[in-house]
């Protein structure tokens, strides 16, 4: 979510306000002279009248035109804003896309409105590889509870063998330390049911793959029958090195050959 800056107010507004408390305290001194001579109590009206119409008028119409500037102001941070957020949505994907070309995998970005978007939310794109099992990669903002932008890039197997009536599954590396929640990471595991695939076993036998993941992010892997696809989901933002982008394709492909039901 973007924030606005509150209102805080200009030059036009405070001017009316000021000019329109200077005819209330004007009106504050008719009114003591009515109070001491109320044989000229009309006189004294039409002459505080004659004299406070035209500030009055000016004072309302500063504060319209200030109303009327603040919302210009507003119209123009809003468009900064959303430029800047469109040039940094781009900027990211960008980023996976030079990242993905300098370890040599042959990518670019697709149009917008593909399938494989709506795997996840907060898509911005899609990034499509060619001659390699990992097909493309959804490129994804999302917002934590405080309110940060967080950028995440899921990495996405197409599978034929993915029917409709395959269960969804979740698989995720969790981190092993030397001391419960604190001190040096000595070790990886899968967790998750596999719903007797294999792929758990597999990925725990691969000491490579724990390594690799150890040193960088954990992942998740879904499956998503209704797009036909798994995708490997890092839980940070990943421009990943060759040897990690080996490694990625190493789950795909367990991921390809597992034994589904």
């Amino acid at each position: 979510m973007r924030y606005l800056p509150r209102w805080k107010g200009n030059t036009w507004s405070w001017v009316g306000i000021s000019i329109l408390a200077l005819c209330a305290l004007w009106w504050l001194v008719i009114g003591l002279v009515m109070v001491t001579a109320p044989r000229s109590i009309i006189d004294t009206i039409i002459f505080g009248i004659l004299v406070s119409i035209v500030p009055a008028g000016l004072g309302v119409y500063c504060i319209i035109r200030g109303k009327q500037t603040e919302k210009t102001r507003i119209a123009k941070t809003r468009k900064r804003q959303d430029l800047k957020a469109q040039l940094s949505e781009d900027g990211i994907k960008y980023k996976i896309l030079t990242g993905l070309q300098a370890i040599g995998v042959d990518a670019q970005i697709a149009k917008r409105g593909r399938a494989e978007e709506k795997t996840d939310e907060g898509s911005l794109g899609i990034i499509e590889v060619s001659d390699e099992p990992i097909r493309w990669v959804n490129v994804r903002q999302t917002e934590s509870a405080e309110g940060r932008v967080c950028y995440h890039a899921d990495f996405g197997i197409p599978d034929a063998k993915l029917k409709p009536d395959f269960p969804e599954l979740k698989i995720r590396s969790v981190r092993q330390k030397k001391y419960f929640l604190f001190g040096q990471v000595v070790d990886l595991l899968w967790k998750g049911k596999d719903m007797d695939t294999g792929i758990i076993s597999r990925l725990d036998s691969d000491s490579s793959i724990k390594k690799l993941i150890m040193e960088s992010a954990n992942v998740t892997v879904y499956s998503h029958r209704r797009y036909r696809c798994w995708t490997i989901s890092p839980e940070r933002l990943v421009t990943p090195s060759p040897a990690l982008w080996d490694c990625y394709k190493v789950i795909a492909h367990y991921l390809l050959s597992s034994l589904l039901l």
